[in-house]
């Protein structure tokens, strides 16, 4: 998308921001704590993520926890995701918005978490291997002509 200011970071920061919430995500829980907290964290790592390989390709991408919109940018880059992982990252957006305050109708445990840790551990290994192909060298700036992709400025 042109004419849009980028998000500041390097690729390569993103994603280790993405792994810093897998690791919150992946702890036990503590007691007093709710399984919601620790299932937020494994979607913020998830979105990282995805961010992260937006910024490696130069795409513009919106302040938004919709995971299903960045995966359009995604395929708008002429980047396909890894099987499977964008169907089951659509549904880690209840815990970003919904189930981080109290009041939700939706039972969450311990396997809920376990879900969607996998989810956000499958898309931080995923952009960690994209950011470590294109080569990025430069913070903010992907190997340039890398397989014809296109790319929006």
């Amino acid at each position: 998308m042109k004419n849009r200011p980028k998000e500041p970071g390097a690729p390569e920061e993103w994603v280790a921001r993405a792994a810093a919430d897998l690791a919150l995500a992946e702890i036990e829980k503590p007691p007093g704590a709710v399984w919601e907290s620790l299932c937020f964290h494994a979607q913020q790592a998830a979105e990282k993520a995805v961010k992260a390989v937006l910024q490696c390709e130069d795409m513009w991408f919106p302040k938004t926890h919709d995971l299903g919109a960045l995966f359009v940018l995604v395929h708008d880059a002429g980047i396909e995701p890894p099987k499977g992982l964008e169907a089951e990252a659509g549904g880690l957006g209840f815990y970003a918005v919904v189930a981080r305050y109290p009041g939700h109708e939706v039972a969450v445990g311990e396997e809920d978490r376990d879900s969607a840790v996998r989810t956000a551990r499958g898309l931080v290994v995923w952009a960690e291997a994209w950011i470590r192909a294109a080569g990025v060298k430069e913070p903010g700036r992907a190997a340039r002509g890398r397989r014809g992709r296109k790319r929006a400025r």
